[in-house]
């Protein structure tokens, strides 16, 4: 029998039209490979596929939730495909990358830059870079460049991905609690009506304070 094609391709990008052209594209491509090369793994690797409109920048949360989709971690990042996004803009996703998946790291992370390129060359002198990590934190560094940012602002707390208490690992944190301006309604009427935990910041899952006062 063959063998299953077990995996995941999860795209991102920050634009409505850009996710809607990627999915058009996407379906359009394995309806034609299917009916030419009558591979019937094709319509199982569409189905593995998804894109989703979200800054991991302003969300990082809910992009790490998303990427790590029924527990899978990706063995290897694609970043600025089309190779003409800013420099900053490109550090920073590689960067996120690396804080993110710190303990499950890709196998590989794949960058198509030219503004990278350039800039690596301008600060070698042409020289080849033996080191391109120390060259990336030095960048950064210098640039004042950092992936992490403030708690994002949710139209709606419920917009918030699920995120567990370190209490026990298994009853979510609030959102309503953490992200509400007059926060957890029930919570605030009788403490024991809400069963959410209320403790833990939902941003930064520490205690003595919620994310929207959260500094990250």
């Amino acid at each position: 029998s063959e063998k299953e094609i077990n995996g995941q391709i999860v795209a991102f990008d920050t634009g409505s039209d850009m996710v809607q052209q990627t999915q058009q594209a996407l379906e359009s491509e394995f309806q034609t490979l299917s009916s030419h090369l009558q591979q019937p793994k094709l319509p199982q690797v569409f189905n593995m596929t998804s894109v989703h409109k979200i800054d991991a920048f302003v969300d990082p949360k809910g992009a790490f939730t998303m990427a790590t989709q029924d527990d899978k971690y990706p063995n290897v990042v694609l970043i600025d495909i089309g190779g003409n996004r800013e420099l900053e803009g490109v550090t920073r996703m590689i960067h996120w990358i690396q804080n993110s998946f710190q303990e499950h790291p890709p196998r590989a992370v794949i960058v198509k830059s030219k503004e990278l390129v350039q800039q690596m060359i301008n600060d070698s002198s042409g020289v080849i870079l033996t080191n391109a990590q120390k060259w990336l934190m030095n960048y950064l560094q210098t640039n004042n460049i950092s992936s992490s940012k403030q708690p994002p602002c949710y139209s709606h707390p419920l917009q918030a991905p699920l995120v567990m208490s370190p209490a026990d690992d298994e009853t979510p944190i609030c959102r309503f609690h953490n992200y509400h301006d007059e926060g957890c309604k029930r919570y605030n009427r009788d403490k024991n009506e809400c069963h959410f935990d209320h403790e833990y910041c939902h941003w930064c899952r520490r205690k003595g304070h919620v994310a929207r006062e959260c500094s990250g």
